[in-house]
């Protein structure tokens, strides 16, 4: 009998996935908490990582773990863009363009689902608010699940507010 292959959740993020922890728990922790079925939770947080690195950044590695779970369910969670304006100067519709990329390169590893994690306001590395996240979001609500090839997009409730 073969045994079960169990679904993975592929937490594809900047260093909020590994770096930061609420009640000792990471992001990613708190997502295996949530799920109430067995299943992997595979957390690619990388620190200073932006929307441009992210979009390339561990993907035949992903290809090769959907691969190697033949009938699993493979689901990206990705979050991510913050970094995009606070150490470089991209636009709001740079960082756009980087996630639908980031999301069709996950697809074409097979990923199987995509949560789009819209991306919190939050304060920049000197302190001040950051402006230009708020700018982004109205570029995905415009886009849709479709356009971007997502199956859901959260708007978790903004820290800044």
């Amino acid at each position: 009998m073969r045994p079960q292959v169990k679904d993975s959740i592929y937490v594809i993020t900047d260093s909020r996935g590994g770096a930061y922890a609420d009640q000792g728990k990471t992001y990613p922790d708190w997502i295996a908490a949530a799920v109430k079925q067995q299943c992997r939770v595979i957390n690619w947080g990388v620190g200073s990582a932006t929307t441009a690195t992210l979009k390339t950044a561990q993907m035949a590695e992903l290809a090769a773990q959907v691969a190697e779970r033949p009938g699993a369910r493979h689901i990206a969670v990705v979050m991510c863009g913050v970094n995009d304006f606070i150490s470089s100067s991209s636009t709001p519709e740079a960082v756009y363009g980087h996630l639908v990329q980031l999301v069709s390169n996950a697809r074409a590893a097979g990923v199987t689902h995509v949560v789009l994690v819209a991306e919190l306001v939050t304060t920049s590395a000197a302190g001040g608010a950051n402006t230009k996240v708020p700018l982004l979001r109205p570029l995905i609500q415009a886009a849709g699940k479709f356009s971007m090839g997502v199956d859901a997009i959260v708007y978790p409730t903004d820290a800044a507010q």
